[in-house]
């Protein structure tokens, strides 16, 4: 043990319950409400975000291959799905590629009508993401041999219209000629998303072929899912070096930029809070050891009397400072993790849907940034701890010692 080390620690050992011991304890406090607030907002942030892209995901992929055209409907000109692309199995970024096509059409019960938009979908369907969203009933098994008349619905559109599971509404297409069908309920899903639950329905890809007298290698479109959604610009530049060139390909960034934005919102929220947290923290470090260092002032008026430079006196009290960061940072993460951990299991914090798309409080972990924030709290509060050396350099030994 260095001298610098052993004289904090039989200066600072059991020295009772006297002012000094009462600011150490909130500076402990301090460093741990810090490190527990910024764990917390940031599970909830990441929390919030995974779960907005996955409703979005679950319905909307992160890529879109369409038909180059000037056409901005939702009807898009048909694609050719012979084409070669739809069956490369070797793609780096992309896990999985499947056909679509949208469709314009109203519903009528007896008693109201509702302009839906149709998404018919195939067997290669991603009903891994979707099945998140059902409440109740099932997603229909749709084949590319028979015409499929189950659908599924949103929950605001069975409020609506008075439909659930197992009830029948009559569909019409506004085309030339007028086309309609007798569709069945299978299942009601929910995703929170006024843009998706105000009017997309699941349908049969095949039906719509149908309605369009499309052959059946005809579709809207592909849509293609990336192995890692943060890799999506390396998937787009692979998807678009691979495809036809009469087609085009967009993101759902590009889609829902809204949304995107106000994720992106939310990171400059969290670091714009964690920076005035980080500021606090800084602030009563300092503050505790200039109370440390006037109670001591008589101890550092005798080290320097028998020689002891400043660089010692002051290594002295940034080891103290040191050891209640890292007890600080101790009861913190313990703290933080623990009220992640039972949002997580029990979701005790509730929201209101229709503001927040979601029931409850998300939190995800981030193992990885809780380490860098720990790692960044300690820097900070490090360089912080070295203010109060300046106090320390200015003192004279015979004043020191005098002080009273």
């Amino acid at each position: 043990m260095n001298l610098p080390q052993y004289i904090s620690k039989i200066t600072y050992h059991g020295q009772g319950r006297n002012f000094s011991t009462f600011v150490s304890r909130i500076a402990i406090g301090s460093v741990a409400l810090s490190i527990a607030a910024i764990i917390v907002s940031y599970s909830i942030l990441k929390g919030f975000q995974k779960e907005i892209r996955e409703k979005l995901f679950s319905f909307g992929s992160h890529l879109i291959i369409t038909k180059y055209d000037l056409n901005e409907s939702y009807e898009s000109s048909p694609v050719n799905t012979l084409s070669k692309f739809y069956y490369i199995k070797d793609f780096k970024h992309i896990e999985h590629v499947q056909r679509f096509a949208y469709k314009a059409a109203l519903f009528k019960t007896e008693n109201e009508v509702n302009g839906v938009l149709l998404k018919g979908v195939d067997k290669n369907f991603y009903t891994k993401k979707f099945n998140k969203n059902l409440l109740r009933g099932i997603m229909p098994l749709y084949n590319d041999t028979s015409e499929s008349k189950l659908i599924v619905i949103s929950q605001r559109l069975s409020e609506r219209l008075l439909l659930d599971t197992g009830s029948s509404v009559l569909v019409y297409f506004i085309q030339n000629p007028p086309r309609y069908r007798q569709l069945k309920v299978a299942g009601i899903y929910e995703t929170g998303l006024d843009e998706l639950d105000d009017s997309y329905v699941i349908s049969d890809l095949r039906m719509l072929q149908k309605v369009n007298n499309w052959p059946d290698s005809l579709a809207g479109g592909f849509e293609l899912y990336v192995k890692n959604f943060n890799n999506l610009k390396e998937a787009e530049n692979e998807a678009f070096e691979r495809m036809d060139y009469d087609l085009k390909i967009s993101n759902i960034k590009d889609k829902f930029v809204h949304i995107f934005d106000w994720i992106h919102l939310l990171d400059n929220n969290v670091l714009i809070f964690s920076i005035i947290i980080l500021f606090v923290a800084g602030f009563n470090m300092v503050s505790t050891l200039f109370v440390l260092i006037m109670e001591r002032t008589n101890m550092i008026g005798m080290l320097k009397a028998m020689g002891a430079s400043n660089g010692l006196i002051r290594q002295i009290f940034v080891l103290r400072g040191l050891k209640l960061v890292g007890k600080g940072l101790l009861i913190g993460n313990v703290v933080g993790l623990f009220i992640c951990w039972i949002q997580y299991q029990f979701h005790l914090i509730p929201l209101d849907p229709s503001s927040y798309y979601m029931n409850h409080v998300p939190i995800k972990w981030e193992w990885l940034s809780y380490l860098v924030v720990n790692l960044v709290l300690i820097a900070i509060l490090f360089l912080v701890l070295f203010i109060p050396a300046i106090v320390i350099s200015s003192m004279r030994p015979v004043k020191a010692i005098r002080f009273d």
